[in-house]
């Protein structure tokens, strides 16, 4: 086989440019890689910066109302909130809690305290040593959560929440 010069000159071409597109592949798709972390991280960082850091404070019962206390410690502004308490009916006491949704603002400033009332309407409420209680909501960067309390009370009259997990929903 002989190979005249020119055919040799285009086969090196060739070859080297098959090695340029390679290595233009590589970097291309190291270049996609590295977008993708720096999208992953703008985007943690969106979510710190709106960061909600809501707790209940306090439970009440006035007019024979359940009343949940929440309080926004973030510096995000919580809203799409959802509250809700689980109880057991006082005619059928060993039936498994009833999820009984609170009403109550929407919203929760940041560094600010809201109210959720637990109507009792058709159903006598009675409280466990420990009731469950969980709240949703979501914040301006699109993040939403879900955090789990469990209220408790000793002998002497001491509230206590005991968070049992918060978690991002998406």
């Amino acid at each position: 086989m002989n190979m005249t010069i020119t055919e040799i000159s285009q086969f090196t071409i060739a070859l080297i440019s098959l090695i340029v597109s390679f290595f233009t592949y590589k970097v291309a798709k190291n270049s996609l890689n590295v977008s993708k972390n720096a999208l992953a991280l703008t985007k943690e960082i969106s979510d710190i910066s709106q960061r909600c850091i809501i707790y209940p404070v306090d439970i009440s019962f006035p007019n024979g109302r359940g009343c949940l206390t929440f309080e926004n410690n973030g510096v995000g502004l919580a809203f799409n909130i959802k509250v809700f308490m689980y109880v057991r009916d006082t005619q059928d006491i060993n039936n498994d809690f009833v999820k009984k949704k609170a009403s109550g603002p929407r919203v929760i400033n940041p560094n600010s305290k809201q109210n959720y009332i637990i109507e009792q309407e058709g159903i006598a409420l009675s409280l466990e040593r420990e009731t469950p209680l969980s709240i949703f909501w979501e914040t301006l960067s699109g993040a939403k959560y879900e955090a789990q309390w469990v209220w408790s009370q000793d002998p002497y009259g001491d509230v206590d929440f005991s968070l049992l997990e918060e978690k991002k929903l998406n």
